[in-house]
């Protein structure tokens, strides 16, 4: 087995948690199950796609949100859907920002790649100290790609300068697991955080 040198965490439901139930109700969004199955959904919106690929910046974005959802925020458009919107960026998850700490203190790279926009990264950044303690945090508004595609992991891998099989990855989603597999990464699917990332952590004898 290589070495691993790096390990690149996806950031909802495995640094951060998630509640879309605000959003839901506030936009009149459809629950599609889970909270990765409903975002997911979201991300389906043709807008919020483009927006996530950085194709389109925040203010064409926030144009297309007040025409599909205006009807359903009261008050000041802007400042009251961004409350809406970056509600469902709940808290850091407990005691993943410690096993990071371990990871570093042991020389191991830390990474992030995320699906995700300027709006809801700016307010993690702002909010989640975890994500201080990344080297770098991909995203697909930077990356022009999102995951499970191939681009993002390429990119990412050719941007930390290592091989697939020295990259532990961990996300949420199974298909971005396999997507990870196929490029030659290690990769592990985490259902509950933090339990599965540091039970994936000890296995790998990385803590």
């Amino acid at each position: 087995m290589a070495e691993i040198k790096a390990v690149c965490f996806d950031v909802g439901e495995v640094l951060i948690r998630l509640d879309p139930s605000r959003l839901i109700a506030a936009l009149k969004a459809k629950s599609e199950g889970s909270v990765g199955d409903t975002l997911h959904k979201l991300g389906e919106w043709a807008p919020y796609d483009k927006f996530e690929r950085g194709t389109i910046g925040e203010a064409e974005f926030l144009a297309e949100a007040r025409v599909r959802f205006g009807a359903h925020v009261t008050g000041d458009f802007v400042p009251a859907f961004l409350s809406v919107w970056n509600s469902v960026l709940i808290a850091e998850i407990p005691g993943v920002g410690g096993l990071l700490e371990k990871l570093k203190a042991r020389g191991i790279k830390c990474y992030g790649l995320s699906n995700s926009n300027p709006l809801h990264i700016a307010h993690c950044v702002k909010s989640f100290p975890v994500l201080g303690a990344l080297e770098y945090l991909f995203t697909s508004y930077e990356l022009q790609a999102r995951k499970p595609e191939q681009k993002a992991f390429d990119i990412m891998l050719h941007r930390i300068k290592m091989a697939p099989g020295s990259v532990l990855f961990f996300d949420d989603r199974f298909e971005n697991i396999e997507a990870a597999r196929k490029v030659g990464m290690k990769a592990e699917w985490i259902e509950s955080a933090p339990a599965d990332v540091e039970r994936f952590l000890k296995e790998y004898d990385l803590i």
